[in-house]
């Protein structure tokens, strides 16, 4: 907000931008009532940034006055960004795990076993950053319980970190391999194979054709 006083009645208006060039402009305001005391607000400005302005009055007669140029800086940003709707979907040795942020952000995922970090993905959407994240985080061990973390940043290094959240990876699927049939009879046969972890056996019915 930038406040100023003239010596008789006039509208008011402001010129800005990051250089004495300005190219921004508020707008003419109090025309009618003309004032003495003017303040008006600019928003939408960028962080952490040095902005030149200056005021243009015209009073009643239509004689413009304008001020000299002048600076001002604006705050930094340190609030970090809001991590909403976190998802994930589980798979045997990975979570896919989506999230948005109400700033543009960078995406990151942790998780851990007993509350130690273990895994740790890269940070991406760095450039540029998004609001609607989405990261894999692979090399998880199947049938695991996992603790959870997503970070973002945004552009100013402000960095959020969500909640611990849990999950499960799914179960592991055997790999069948080396299937034989070792005995066939005119009823019967017999079916063989391995396995690359232990599980049980089951054979579905099925329909051949031997010679």
């Amino acid at each position: 907000t930038i406040t100023w006083n003239t010596n008789k009645a006039a509208s008011s208006r402001i010129q800005y931008g990051t250089t004495s060039s300005y190219g921004s402009d508020s707008g003419v305001a109090d025309t009618s009532p003309m004032v003495l005391s003017h303040s008006m607000q600019i928003s939408s400005l960028s962080t952490a940034t040095t902005y030149h302005f200056r005021i243009i009055a015209v009073d009643a007669s239509g004689a413009t006055a304008y001020s000299l140029d002048s600076t001002f800086v604006t705050a930094p940003d340190t609030t970090p960004p809001v991590i909403t709707g976190i998802t994930t979907n589980a798979y045997m040795t990975a979570f896919i795990v989506s999230w948005t942020t109400d700033e543009a952000s960078s995406s990151r995922v942790s998780c851990g076993i007993n509350d130690v970090t273990e895994i740790t993905t890269t940070t991406t959407n760095t450039n540029p950053r998004v609001i609607s994240h989405q990261v894999t985080i692979n090399g998880l061990t199947p049938t695991t319980e996992y603790q959870c973390s997503v970070y973002s940043i945004d552009a100013s290094g402000n960095q959020a970190i969500s909640g611990i959240f849990t999950k499960f990876t799914m179960n592991h699927i055997p790999d069948l391999t080396n299937i034989a049939f070792p005995d066939i009879g005119t009823t019967y046969f017999v079916v063989t194979w391995d396995t690359d972890i232990l599980a049980s056996s089951k054979v579905r019915s099925i329909n051949l054709l031997f010679p």
